[in-house]
């Protein structure tokens, strides 16, 4: 107060209360804008648990942000994936990842419990146990079954008509005998195929591998797409366009659902 002036006290006071409000109007522009800027879940599907093993940040809008609000983005992106882990992020983490944008596809940065990676179009942020715990098998022996990994509901139904969900597709029953060998939910092994149909009707047989490059799905998303199996036979890729095995397609028969 000597040194300065006498009011310097209140004076500090107002301008820490006008930070706060700086912070606050920053922060809720952060958050709108992960919302507009994110891809939610595994191969884009958003989990409703309010737990997220991966979130993808759209590289376009990302960078048409201000930086105080990208910052932020990206700071919110790395809470929710580890909030445990977030204490130790430091504004140099976050430069990193700024950077990361301008890397080549594939290219990753580990933070402390948390790993970025540039994948096409997209920043993708997932913790370690992710990279290493993905791939999952499930038999759908059941009517329905609940699958952890998606946080998903699956249910095989015979119908002449489609189910009245969102997310279905249908199979030919005579060329599927679930008594004699179930539909499995898996994720891919070496050396999958599905046969397709191109614009002309001609059915051809694409490798998983190449469908996940052509469809620019991301190399840390691809151990955990799920596939609807039928022995050797991939029914359902479920992710990119969702295509479904041009040979066993069908309008009535074995209905698979997904809620």
């Amino acid at each position: 107060e000597k040194e300065i002036n006498s009011n310097v006290k209140m004076t500090i006071a107002k301008n820490a209360e006008f930070l706060r409000e700086d912070c606050d109007f920053l922060e809720t522009e952060a958050r709108e804008a992960f919302f507009e800027c994110a891809t939610r879940g595994i191969a884009g599907q958003v989990r409703n648990d309010g737990v997220d093993d991966i979130i993808g940040l759209q590289i376009a809008k990302l960078t048409a942000l201000h930086p105080a609000i990208s910052r932020r983005v990206i700071r919110l992106v790395i809470s929710k994936i580890n909030s445990e882990a977030f204490t130790n992020i430091t504004s140099a983490h976050i430069e990193i990842v700024r950077q990361l944008i301008h890397s080549q596809t594939g290219s990753e940065v580990h933070l402390p419990g948390v790993i970025a990676a540039k994948e096409y179009r997209q920043l993708i942020f997932f913790s370690p146990a992710k990279k290493t715990l993905q791939k999952f098998f499930y038999e759908l022996k059941d009517s329905s079954s609940f699958i952890p990994e998606i946080n998903k509901t699956v249910t095989v139904s015979y119908s002449v008509s489609e189910p009245q969900k969102p997310y279905a597709k249908c199979f030919c029953c005579d060329k599927i005998n679930v008594n004699a060998q179930p539909l499995v939910l898996r994720t891919r092994r070496a050396g999958d195929r599905i046969s397709l149909k191109n614009a002309a009707g001609i059915i051809f047989t694409k490798k998983i591998q190449d469908y996940f490059t052509d469809e620019k799905i991301p190399k840390s998303q691809r151990d955990s797409v799920p596939l609807l199996a039928y022995g050797d036979e991939i029914l359902w890729i479920m992710a990119g366009k969702n295509r479904v095995n041009a040979k066993y397609e069908s309008k009535q028969g074995i209905w698979v659902t997904i809620q």
